[in-house]
């Protein structure tokens, strides 16, 4: 079979063990578990320690796959049956990015007897076979909106994935290309570090292998023609009907370019008077029912993107031109 020497291999690691019977059946289909089984193992889960075989072998490896989010992103997966092509690509990725099982021994020396302990490492599979890293931010623009400082370059306001909480997120800016529909939202990028450059962080010496939209930013997109008369003194943006709490600062950006206008305290609040806050008169200042895209943190919007549909060239065109 084609697949022989791959069996062999898989086989004396422990991540494959076959039919039960020593027999192997590499063209049949491979379920939502197994596929899952082969994952942990090679994330380092001893097969035995973990009960990845006997009866309850199934049951076992569904438990730790859910702790280690290996079906993330994968709905209503039957793990009892074959896996599509969609799945198995999203369970490896998944598998890329989760944490490794890190083993640790201890020998006592008088008797020479040797203790094995398992536990979570802090490094991610991505991190420890293939030394890449994973990016997790804001894109917060390109070239030409003034963010990335030279041509061809993206602006990622992140950390990495394994930082801790305390570590204050930070720009990194490298040479992608992203569709500035995407700015304001939480990407990853996953990268690997080159011989020179800033040492965990992309730069222009790295090998991006991509910056993926992680879907995980609360975004709404209307038009300025949604924004409604507020006409209370709460703090509050009011779209299409649906009143929206606001962050105790707003940046609003025009045509993505620059740093945008901030509101806050007063300027948030409406009143009864003349119906609207600063905000809200500023979400409707033009007519052309131009573009507007709301950025949500915690439930309350924090950025709005206005893109204008009649507009002069953008300073950036400018210049290009």
């Amino acid at each position: 079979h084609w697949a022989r020497s791959y069996i062999e291999y898989c086989a004396s690691m422990n991540i494959i063990a076959g039919q039960g019977d020593g027999t192997f059946a590499p063209d049949a289909p491979v379920t939502g578990a197994a596929a899952a089984k082969m994952l942990l193992v090679a994330m380092g889960y001893d097969s035995s320690l973990f009960e990845f075989t006997g009866a309850d072998w199934e049951i076992n490896v569904n438990r730790r796959a859910n702790e280690a989010k290996l079906y993330e992103e994968i709905k209503n997966i039957d793990t009892s049956v074959g896996l599509s092509r969609d799945n198995t690509a999203q369970m490896a990725y998944n598998a890329l990015e989760a944490k490794i099982m890190e083993t640790t021994y201890d020998k006592v020396i008088s008797s020479g007897e040797v203790s094995w302990s398992y536990g979570l490492s802090n490094e991610t599979f991505l991190n420890k076979y293939f030394d890449a890293y994973t990016w997790v931010g804001t894109f917060i623009g390109n070239y030409n909106t003034g963010k990335a400082g030279t041509k061809g370059y993206i602006n990622v306001d992140g950390k990495l994935d394994t930082a801790d909480e305390s570590v204050t997120a930070k720009e990194a800016k490298f040479p992608y290309d992203l569709d500035i529909a995407n700015i304001g939202e939480e990407v990853k990028v996953i990268f690997k570090d080159g011989k020179s450059g800033t040492k965990g962080q992309p730069d222009k010496n790295d090998t991006i292998f991509g910056v993926f939209v992680t879907g995980a930013t609360e975004v709404i997109n209307t038009t300025t023609a949604k924004i409604d008369d507020l006409k209370t003194t709460e703090t509050k943006v009011k779209v299409d009907g649906t009143k929206y709490d606001l962050a105790d600062k707003v940046i609003v950006v025009k045509n993505y370019v620059g740093t945008g206008t901030e509101y806050k305290e007063d300027s948030l609040k409406g009143t009864k008077d003349t119906k609207n806050s600063a905000l809200t008169t500023a979400l409707q200042d033009t007519k052309n029912g131009d573009t507007l895209k709301l950025i949500l943190k915690d439930g309350k919007v924090e950025r709005a993107y206005i893109c204008l549909l009649y507009t002069s060239p953008s300073p950036r065109d400018v210049e290009e031109s």
